[in-house]
């Protein structure tokens, strides 16, 4: 990837002239996937665009990688979008910032190396850490990283940025709990798909031994910080009138089940393991542990300690 970046920044280049700077720009997402980028910017300008090779790459499905169709399919990309002007003045300003602060889990020992740049906690074998909710752009989802740098310029401690993150966990994300059969409906076509489709025959709203839910926030993006909103979870303990077994399903979501006797075993930490590498794009992956929600105590814990992430 690297040496067809090289190809593509050579093209760029010769496409654009003088008057840009070309710079090859690495971008470390969760779980250490690297995506190698191009930032294109004037030489007068202090902004720019960044893209990444990657997804050139990915959207091409057949045929010879050419560097200066990938190179005009960039240039094409820019030409689309407006940079905000006023992003970067507005990240360096905490009063601006402080409403956008949110909380995510990711997993720690498979994200060590880039802990040490970002503020963070230990929770069980995760880490919290921290992002801001921008403005979409062009409508696109966007968001940036609280970092060590810049929780410098704002002046600020970690204690304070958590207590920020919890308060806008529990009041503006909107964590909530989703039966899967409901979600199940809403894959059907239509009530009749659930009639006819074997992947759906037998199951009815209360249908005995379908408790499983969805956790989850609003717009279903880093949702499984939902892990620490105990109120949330005592809240469903409580309709259950059991403990909850808890799945990590993804960065964006985890997976309830009431614990009763018999269903502890439903799934094991080599069927999360499996179903991480098989079906969870790598970026996504939170654990191959699995969590327990204690009614009584209103704790989570792990139940099952899974394998590493990559080992």
């Amino acid at each position: 990837m690297k040496e067809l970046r090289d190809h593509i920044i050579a093209e760029l280049e010769l496409k654009l002239g003088e008057g840009y700077r070309i710079t090859p720009c690495n971008k470390t997402q969760n779980n250490g996937l690297i995506l190698h980028g191009i930032c294109i910017r004037k030489v007068n300008e202090s902004m720019g665009y960044v893209l990444y090779t990657e997804g050139y790459v990915r959207n091409r499905s057949t045929g010879k990688l050419d560097p200066g169709e990938i190179a005009n399919a960039m240039l094409q990309e820019c030409r689309k979008h407006t940079i905000p002007r006023n992003v970067v003045g507005n990240v360096l300003d905490f009063h601006a910032m402080k409403d956008r602060i949110r909380m995510k889990l990711v997993n720690y020992d498979a994200n060590k190396k880039e802990l040490e740049n970002v503020p963070h906690r230990r929770f069980l074998d995760l880490a919290v850490t921290y992002y801001l909710e921008m403005d979409p752009i062009e409508e696109q989802y966007a968001s940036a990283a609280v970092t060590n740098k810049l929780m410098k310029i704002w002046n600020i401690t970690e204690d304070e940025l958590h207590r920020i993150g919890m308060d806008r966990l529990l009041t503006k994300d909107g964590c909530n709990v989703t039966d899967m059969l409901s979600i199940l409906c809403q894959m059907a076509q239509a009530e009749k798909d659930m009639e006819t489709d074997p992947a759906f025959a037998g199951l009815k709203q209360g249908s005995p031994g379908l408790e499983m839910f969805v956790a989850s926030n609003r717009e279903r993006r880093f949702g499984a910080a939902s892990l620490l909103n105990t109120s949330l979870l005592q809240d469903i303990a409580e309709r259950l009138g059991h403990s909850l077994v808890i799945y990590p399903s993804s960065i964006h979501e985890l997976v309830l089940i009431p614990q009763k006797h018999g269903n502890e075993g439903y799934l094991g930490t080599e069927d999360v393991k499996t179903i991480n590498a098989n079906e969870v794009a790598r970026e996504e992956r939170l654990s191959n542990s699995i969590y327990r929600y204690d009614r009584e105590s209103r704790e989570v814990s792990i139940f099952q300690e899974g394998a590493p992430l990559f080992c």
